[in-house]
C-alpha cells in the first residue's frame, strides 16, 4: 500500500509540474518581430516591387518597408493614380497635390500608408487596437516637403543616429492641420530628401515600433 501511495504522489507531482508549465506563445510569421505585443511582419513582394518603380520616378532612394505591422489583407501601394494631377500609383505623389491649375507639379514624394493593422486590445492609437502609419520620403526641394515631413507647432528632440545621420523625434499637436496631427514622427534627412515614419499616438511603444521599422527599411534606388 505504501508503494502505491508513493506512486500516486509522484504522478500527482508530475501532473502538477506539467500543468504549471508556461503555455507556448502563438506562432509568429517567419522573420517577424514583436514589439510590446505588436507584431511586425515581412512586407509583401508586391510592395517591394512598387518601391523599385517609385525610386526610378522620384529620383532619390525610396524608404521601402522591410517590416510592416501585421495585417488582415495585403498592404501596399495604389496601382492607379488618384487623378492625373495628384499621382498615387506606386505611392508616388505629385507636388501639385491634385491642383488641376498647377502645371509645375512633379512626381517627387513617396508616401506609404497602412491602416489595416492587427493590434493587441491594450494598444491605443487612433482608437483602441487601431491606428495608421505613414512612411514618407520627400525631396527637400518639393513643395510637399513641409506638409509631408512635419507640422506647424511641433515639438522636436534628438533621436538616434540612423543610416549614419542624426534623427529627431517630432510630436505634432492635435491643433496641427495635415496628416501628422497627434502623431509622433521619427525623422531624418539624407540624399537630398527627408524621411519620416509616423504613428498616431505620442507613446514610448510607438517610438519602439517606429525604430524597429526604420532598422528594416530598404532604400530602393
Amino acid at each position: 500500500m505504501a508503494a502505491i501511495a508513493l506512486r500516486v504522489l509522484l504522478l500527482a507531482g508530475l501532473l502538477s509540474a506539467c500543468t504549471s508549465m508556461p503555455r507556448p506563445k502563438p506562432s509568429q510569421a517567419s522573420g517577424s518581430v514583436v514589439i510590446d505585443g505588436v507584431e511586425l511582419v515581412p512586407a509583401d513582394q508586391a510592395l517591394t516591387e512598387a518601391c523599385g518603380r517609385a525610386a526610378r520616378i522620384v529620383g532619390f532612394p525610396v524608404p521601402c518597408p522591410g517590416l510592416v505591422i501585421a495585417h488582415r489583407e495585403p498592404v501596399g501601394c495604389p496601382t492607379v493614380d488618384l487623378n492625373v494631377w495628384a499621382g498615387g500609383t506606386d505611392c508616388v505623389e505629385n507636388s501639385a497635390a491634385g491642383n488641376p491649375y498647377d502645371a509645375t507639379g512633379r512626381l517627387d514624394t513617396f508616401t506609404f500608408q497602412q491602416s489595416d493593422m492587427v493590434l493587441p486590445p491594450d494598444y491605443v492609437g487612433t482608437a483602441t487596437a487601431a491606428n495608421h502609419i505613414w512612411i514618407v520620403g520627400v525631396r527637400d526641394d518639393s513643395r510637399l516637403a513641409l506638409v509631408r515631413s512635419g507640422c506647424l507647432g511641433d515639438e522636436t528632440r534628438a533621436g538616434p543616429v540612423l543610416f549614419d545621420v542624426p534623427s529627431s523625434w517630432v510630436d505634432c499637436p492635435a491643433s496641427a492641420s495635415g496628416m501628422h496631427a497627434c502623431h509622433r514622427l521619427l525623422r531624418w534627412q539624407k540624399n537630398g530628401a527627408t524621411y519620416v515614419i509616423s504613428l498616431h499616438g505620442q507613446t514610448a511603444v510607438n517610438e519602439r515600433i517606429e525604430l524597429e521599422i526604420a532598422k528594416h527599411l530598404v532604400f530602393m534606388r
